[in-house]
């Protein structure tokens, strides 16, 4: 069974596109801020992906409306490395395409760390 990490910004459909080119995945994890364009984009992905797709979804909320320190960016690379370290044994890929660009190294580095499987844009 494979899983996706991955932020989300306001293009939720880098998820969708992911999901459908990688049949193997059964798991998302997406990191996102608190801003309500943003929200409503996770809740969409939370809504119709699972169905269409068969996969489940889990989301990890900053209290951040955006990334906008280095301080935030640091708070996300946790997240990150946290959310490698627990899906430990499965087949993982970093999704670095949504999100700020900021978000996309953090995940890259947190994938490194964690050794993940593969990372692609």
């Amino acid at each position: 069974m494979g899983v996706i990490i991955g932020a989300v910004g306001n293009t939720p459909q880098v998820i969708t596109e992911a999901v459908a080119y990688l049949p193997e995945i059964k798991e998302v994890h997406i990191i996102h801020t608190s801003s309500d364009d943003v929200m409503k984009n996770v809740e969409f992905l939370k809504k119709y992906t699972p169905h269409r797709f068969r996969v489940k979804i889990e989301s990890v909320k900053m209290d951040k409306k955006d990334i906008t320190s280095n301080n935030d960016i640091i708070e996300f690379m946790g997240i990150a490395a946290n959310l490698v370290e627990r899906i430990k044994n499965r087949d993982k890929y970093c999704l670095i395409s949504g999100g700020r660009k900021s978000m996309s190294v953090a995940l890259a580095l947190a994938g490194q760390v964690g050794e993940l499987g593969s990372q692609f844009t």
